[in-house]
């Protein structure tokens, strides 16, 4: 994104794209460790 698109996008949102980038991974780390567990029980 240019500077002026991240600068739009942390004003719609109230968060930076690289703070929505690490929250959407962790979201899929834990659910991957999640699942992994599920399926080795």
């Amino acid at each position: 994104m240019t500077p002026a698109q991240s600068a739009a996008f942390q004003a719609g949102s109230g968060i930076t794209p690289g703070t929505l980038l690490t929250g959407i991974a962790g979201v899929v780390l834990v659910l991957a460790f999640v699942w992994v567990i599920w399926v080795t029980l």
